[in-house]
């Protein structure tokens, strides 16, 4: 994973302090190593999330800085067990607004005889009602998805989070990467799915994909979403910089 650090104006900044999310600890997912050729923390929050951070001494006008992260990241196949509360993944969140009225109808029009089956209808409503616009950095919601019938994989994934919760279903929505063995990590690669508990196990569905339970050694989560900040990135995406700084990850 490459960072590059621009320092746009014609002063000098001293220094800076960088953030940012490197692969999730989970029980189908360990970061076996990383390397970088700076001192650097990382640290991990009760999720699981694991926070990269370093401070740069200085940028000089209109200069750059070069981070290269080299990250092994080792996966097992199958589900992943949940572990802990249930409570956290069942309510409304900012842009997961499953207590709204219009989420709270369609869920209920989509509700099915058991969860798989309830899970399945939402999945394949989201999938084939909304359109696809691209990537749009600007995070907008499950209740945009569900008036404007638009949006990228945030907005996909956070209507399936939505509507899932409405019907008393746990469901959580993360990010990272959708990888095919060694990969170089681009920030447009960047991509939202959904997690849903059946059966005391989280299953990856993911309907912007139209991936329906895939396994999971592909997918590489790094941040699952959550209102409430539980870590130094303060509810930041990717990265994170306390200085006038133009970051391209």
């Amino acid at each position: 994973m490459n960072v590059s650090l621009h320092n746009p104006s014609g002063n000098e900044l001293v220094d800076i302090g960088f953030w940012c999310f490197v692969p999730m600890s989970t029980p189908d997912q360990t970061l076996a190593q990383l390397s970088t050729s700076i001192p650097y923390l990382l640290r991990e929050d009760a999720l699981g999330q694991q926070v990269f951070s370093t401070r740069i001494d200085r940028l000089a006008p209109y200069g750059s800085r070069s981070l290269a992260l080299s990250l092994t990241v080792v996966k097992t196949a199958g589900s992943c067990p949940v572990a802990g509360e249930m409570a956290p993944w069942l309510g409304p969140e900012q842009f997961i607004e499953s207590d709204a009225a219009e989420i709270v109808l369609l869920a209920r029009k989509l509700h099915r005889g058991n969860d798989v089956e309830t899970v399945r209808a939402a999945y394949q409503w989201v999938m084939s009602e909304l359109q696809y616009e691209g990537f749009v950095a600007q995070d907008r919601g499950a209740l945009y998805a569900a008036r404007t019938r638009t949006g990228d994989c945030t907005e996909y994934a956070a209507l399936l989070v939505a509507l899932l919760r409405s019907n008393g279903i746990p469901a959580r929505l993360l990010g990272g990467f959708v990888v095919d063995q060694d990969a170089l990590l681009r920030s447009v690669d960047y991509h939202n799915w959904a997690e849903v508990c059946i059966d005391a196990r989280w299953h990856i569905v993911d309907p912007q994909k139209g991936r329906w339970m895939p396994t999971s050694l592909n997918y590489v989560p790094f941040e699952i979403y959550r209102e409430r900040h539980i870590n130094e990135m303060e509810g930041a995406h990717r990265f994170k910089v306390d200085a006038d700084v133009q970051v391209v990850l």
